[in-house]
């Protein structure tokens, strides 16, 4: 019976000594130990792991990252003609009493507003070289919360309810833009609920990252409430309470370049990510050490914003059972954290061009003692700044007509059978 074999350590060590032993692995003074004198034997290979007809292979782009209304940054650009973002405040209730001082616990009812005003906080210095106005729309619809297409066309004139202009070097902190207390009195006094579309527009390139309810700085509704019969105290209202239904503020694209379908991306806004399920064979994981393991794809030029960049795409490990082989989609939401299972990331510009390697080894080890009918053998592509910059990495598919153009894997591994084992 074989012994077991801590693949690992065995991978550690060879990996020292393959400067001494290539190919074939002989004894002698170079690598005594390495290198019994029966011979080493280090092979190589090219697997297409993705190549259709392949029932168990896939290689797509999944879209819509990160999820509606996780996003840790709510981006707001015009971006040219080419990219054209927005962001959505949602408030299910706001406020209708308030205290007619600070030691009077009784509440009176509001009757009328006097200001009003939308409060965001931007984030990371913005993209602006000329004075830039922001705009608030009503984006109120009877279509499902989900529904963002019912609300993207929302984004219209006669939808506009107020502006405001700041020069560029004014964009930072707490911005306030004014709403017509018309607007929110009816609101406020018949209990309904409000929603904001937050857009821009400026004289040139213009990009707004502003904070969220994920990191604490979403966006605040304030207002000076009034009560019935009395012209002298009003109250300060700071509304932070979004919808409750996990929606309270999220991003939505207006205009954006689409890749062709049958490319993969990584990032980009709506942000991608690219699911690839291997198909390997049992003689390859269950015979061999695998030393080195590569995934080899063929970059296209990106031709989205800002393609002169640098984008980092990481590789992840999918953490999913092979009942959702049939639904990607949820399947890339569920990833080995990088902390504690980490794949090297690869530094891109995205309008390069040419092959580009991840090491997977650590991935391609760890399948070998998984049970292929239980966990899927998946990876995951991210950008690891999803969702808050529009770069791109594109890569051809599977589909490419020219073969050497899709994505392959190349194995560098030593048969079991080479080390003489009893």
């Amino acid at each position: 019976m074989h012994k077991p074999i801590n693949s690992l350590v065995l991978a550690a060590i060879l990996v020292g000594g393959l400067v001494a032993c290539r190919e074939k692995l002989e004894g002698g003074a170079a690598c005594p130990a390495l290198c019994p004198e029966q011979g080493l034997e280090v092979r190589d290979t090219t697997l297409f792991p993705f190549a259709f007809p392949s029932p168990i292979a896939i290689d797509s782009t999944i879209s819509g990252f990160p999820p509606l209304g996780t996003e840790a940054q709510l981006i707001i650009a015009r971006r040219g003609d080419s990219l054209v973002t927005a962001a959505i405040a949602r408030f299910d209730t706001l406020p209708s009493t308030i205290r007619l001082g600070l030691t009077d616990t009784s509440r009176r009812v509001i009757t009328g507003i006097d200001s009003a005003s939308l409060v965001i906080e931007v984030g990371e210095t913005p993209i602006a070289r000329s004075r830039v106005t922001i705009e608030l729309y009503d984006v109120d619809t009877t279509a499902a919360d989900l529904d963002v297409d019912a609300v993207r066309v929302l984004f219209r004139p006669d939808r506009l309810i107020s502006s405001a202009t700041f020069a560029p070097d004014s964009l930072t902190g707490r911005l306030r833009i004014p709403i017509p207390p018309a607007f929110l009195t009816s609101r406020v006094i018949g209990g309904r609920r409000v929603r904001l579309g937050i857009g821009v527009s400026s004289d040139s390139s213009v990009q707004i990252r502003t904070l969220s309810t994920e990191t604490g700085g979403p966006p605040v509704i304030t207002y000076v409430g009034r009560a019935v019969n009395d012209t002298q105290t009003v109250a300060t209202i700071a509304n932070s309470r979004g919808s409750v239904s996990g929606l309270a503020d999220y991003s939505v694209v207006l205009r954006s370049p689409q890749p062709p379908p049958t490319l993969l991306v990584v990032g980009g806004l709506p942000a991608s990510r690219v699911y690839l399920r291997f198909s390997l064979s049992t003689e390859i994981l269950d015979s061999t050490t695998i030393v080195r393991a590569t995934l080899v794809l063929t970059q296209v030029p990106s031709t989205s914003v800002d393609a002169a960049d640098t984008i980092v795409v990481l590789p992840r490990l999918v953490r999913a059972n092979r009942i959702l082989d049939s639904d990607p989609g949820k399947a890339s939401l569920l990833l080995a954290n990088p902390q504690e299972f980490f794949l090297p990331p690869n530094r891109l510009v995205p309008n390069g061009s040419g092959m580009r390697k991840f090491e997977i080894v650590n991935a391609v080890n760890r399948w070998k003692f998984e049970d292929p009918n239980v966990l899927t053998r998946a990876l995951v592509l991210q950008a690891t700044d999803e969702g808050s910059s529009p770069h791109s990495a594109t890569f051809y598919s599977s589909e490419a007509l020219d073969p050497s153009l899709r994505p392959r894997l190349e194995l560098t591994f030593i048969p079991v059978a080479g080390f003489g084992l009893p």
